[in-house]
């Protein structure tokens, strides 16, 4: 369990298919067209694809639209300039993906509210990436990084609530993508290592990548 609701992020399965789904204690951001941001606590549908939320003593005015995004940070003053980041990506242990769900960005467009609630479709923004190799002789691991021949991968950006089609804007590009591994070791020759993160969808047809 989260050490407090803020902790709380999506859940992430990973089998024949990648699925999501609330977690206990989750918490989304809510911007009215104008004023500021109030967190909205899930109260319901824990470990399902949808939640119910909300704002305890807040009430929504049928006169404002709204718009939503996750997971919900504090210090978050500007609607239309929401940021994100891809640097510090965690795994702990082999093929697990609790430490991604962290950088699961979501938003959803601006609704009007109906009978004081409003629904949100969560947009995904960024790729949920699983990167397999093989290790060719036993030790421990600490970084796995994914290297492009050019400065393909967005590292920060911001996202605007109030874009016609809300999308990451990158602010700083890098040509690899870095992943912490903490309790990584192989045990045997050419043993797989199974590494998930998240990243910006970006073409890469036609570009080098390597694994380091």
């Amino acid at each position: 369990m989260p050490d407090s609701p803020l902790d709380a992020r999506t859940l992430i399965s990973v089998g024949n298919t990648v699925t999501y789904a609330w977690a206990s204690g989750d918490t989304i951001g809510i911007f009215p067209d104008k004023g500021y941001q109030v967190a909205f606590d899930m109260s319901s549908a824990e470990g399902d694809t949808y939640a119910t939320f909300t704002g305890g003593g807040w009430a929504l005015k049928g006169s404002s639209k709204y718009a939503a995004y996750y997971p919900f940070e504090y210090n978050n003053r500007q609607s239309s300039r929401i940021p994100i980041t891809y640097e510090g990506q965690k795994q702990k242990g082999n093929k697990n993906a609790d430490k991604a769900c962290k950088f699961n960005y979501m938003v959803a467009k601006a609704n009007t509210p109906d009978n004081g609630s409003v629904n949100f479709e969560m947009q995904r923004l960024g790729r949920f990436i699983i990167l397999k190799f093989n290790v060719p002789e036993p030790t421990i691991l600490e970084t796995v990084r994914l290297v492009a021949s050019e400065e393909v991968f967005t590292v920060n950006g911001y996202v605007d609530l109030w874009g016609e089609t809300p999308k990451i804007v990158s602010t700083e590009k890098s040509n690899s993508l870095s992943i912490k591994l903490e309790e990584l070791t192989t045990t045997k020759e050419n043993e797989e290592v199974t590494v998930y993160f998240f990243m910006e969808p970006v073409d890469l047809s036609g570009k080098k990548l390597s694994v380091e």
